[in-house]
């Protein structure tokens, strides 16, 4: 229409006034599905029409005039479509950098946490390794001497090594817990999982295409059970229940389209 005489008009089109094609164009063009490449095209129509007219006398035909105000009306709901993707763009890569930053926290804290674990899983093993070499068995009670101790018969020096040692192990034990539950509770908060519901960051990534199914059972796999396994699980519950949303079209939740 943009480029055609105005005495070739649609009767119907010409019936209706300058504003009502502009809410036309509006509705046609101004879609999500509609990408900004046939956007602009429409745009460098009425353009190149407005800049024809530029300079020039304005006419006294009523014809010319009314498609001159529906050139008009048409590039501007072109033109504001154009910059509210332009700022919606600018808002998603914006939270888009913000969920990256968020999600490489999480897993920094992830790794940290596995780390500390698996030096203190060393130290377990080597102070597991001292009690039965210094003839001590741990048991659901406790820590106990055995009968044929090596150290000797004195009782008070066995008793306070069994002390000593019982110690160290319970110590290793809250250590490695509370590292765990802090490493938890970051991960966490850096996810959105603060409170009920799909933490946001993880919703956020299916959304983006960042898919973190697969990573976190690849994660998952490698990990001894732990309250630290326990979380990663119900992290990979999250996703794919993310996942699910975004895939049934009655949910109302959708990828981010590269085209807006």
């Amino acid at each position: 229409m943009g480029g055609d005489n105005h005495r070739q008009l649609d009767p119907r089109i010409r019936a209706l006034t300058p504003e009502q094609v502009g809410l036309d164009f509006r509705d046609r063009y101004c879609r999500a599905e509609v990408d900004n490449a046939t956007i602009i095209a429409q745009l460098r129509v009425w353009n190149t029409f407005l800049d024809q007219e530029s300079g020039q006398r304005l006419s006294e035909d009523t014809e010319h005039r009314w498609l001159l105000g529906t050139a008009l009306h048409i590039t501007r709901w072109l033109q504001q479509e154009l910059r509210d993707r332009s700022a919606r763009l600018k808002e998603r890569e914006h939270t888009a950098r913000q969920v990256g930053q968020r999600l490489a926290a999480m897993l920094c804290t992830l790794g940290e946490a596995m780390a500390f674990m698996a030096d203190k899983t060393g130290e377990l093993a080597d102070l597991a390794e001292t009690l039965v070499a210094e003839g001590f068995e741990l048991t659901p009670s406790g820590l106990i001497a055995l009968p044929d101790h090596p150290r000797g018969t004195d009782p008070e020096s066995v008793e306070r090594r069994r002390i000593q040692l019982y110690a160290r192990l319970v110590h290793l034990v809250r250590e490695r817990e509370t590292v765990q539950g802090e490493a938890i509770a970051r991960m966490r908060a850096e996810l959105g999982a603060e409170n009920t519901g799909i933490p946001s960051i993880i919703s956020e990534c299916q959304r983006f295409g960042i898919d973190l199914i697969a990573p976190f059972r690849q994660l998952a796999a490698s990990m001894p059970p732990s309250p630290l396994l326990t979380a990663m699980r119900q992290f990979i519950a999250d996703a794919e229940l993310a996942q699910r949303l975004i895939e049934d079209p009655d949910s109302g939740i959708d990828f981010y389209h590269a085209t807006i």
